[in-house]
């Protein structure tokens, strides 16, 4: 009879301890998500900011107010000439 309340002891463990690496790995999952859509979310504005270099540069606007108001670099500017 002390044997089966290890195992039932045992088997309750095992159930937290699984039920705990559920919980983990949903966990990982969650950041991972978080991180793809924030890394989504910053190349998609890199994108938006150099959009609007292109045009600005389209318009004749001097590279030096294009890097005030997009706070990309002189190089980044040029690059996209």
């Amino acid at each position: 009879m002390g044997s089966n309340k290890l195992i039932k002891k045992a088997d309750k463990e095992y159930k937290y301890l699984v039920g705990d690496e559920r919980i983990r790995r949903l966990a990982e999952l969650e950041e991972r998500t978080r991180l793809e859509m924030s890394s989504a979310r910053l190349a998609g504005y890199k994108e938006g900011i150099e959009k609007v270099a292109k045009t600005m540069l389209s318009k004749g606007i001097g590279i030096e107010m294009i890097s005030e108001i997009t706070k990309l670099t002189k190089v980044e500017i040029d690059n996209l000439k």
